[in-house]
């Protein structure tokens, strides 16, 4: 009979460190899961925002058609908005937007003066996706 006991000392201690090594593993999994979760829903969120500002645009396009077939709202995405009329206040305060509410925030817009214009939103997504730095997102909508 002191045989088998002296053979079975220990099992409980070597049980609980193994039960201690699958929990651990288990948490830090579950914090792995929760962070990549907060960065996708941080880069939803970002997206969404590109679009409602996208839309803004679009809807300012609407609002001064003539001006927009003209190409007075025409600006590449690394200009600044030139000359001093209202397409160019307009399109100040709308990259001023997108300064604001996007990370490293810019947009352009390009008119074709038939009737599409085409709005595109660039921000800074490097938290939330790997190696992909910039986001794009365009959006092209007939204003007549």
């Amino acid at each position: 009979m002191r045989r088998l006991r002296s053979g079975q000392r220990g099992v409980a201690m070597l049980e609980t460190l193994v039960a201690v090594l699958v929990f651990s593993v288990g948490v830090l999994g579950y914090l792995r899961l929760l962070e990549m979760s907060l960065r996708n829903a941080d880069s939803a969120a970002f997206r969404q925002q590109a679009a409602l500002l996208a839309e803004a645009m679009v809807d300012r396009l609407r609002a001064d058609r003539d001006a927009a077939l003209e190409g007075d709202y025409d600006l590449a995405l690394a200009a600044s908005p030139a000359g001093q009329g209202e397409a160019a206040a307009a399109l100040a305060a709308w990259r001023a937007d997108l300064a604001g509410t996007l990370p490293a925030g810019g947009g352009g817009v390009d008119c074709d003066g038939a009737a599409f214009c085409t709005v595109t939103v660039v921000w800074d997504d490097r938290r939330a996706t790997a190696g992909r730095e910039q986001q794009f997102f365009t959006l092209r909508a007939r204003i007549r």
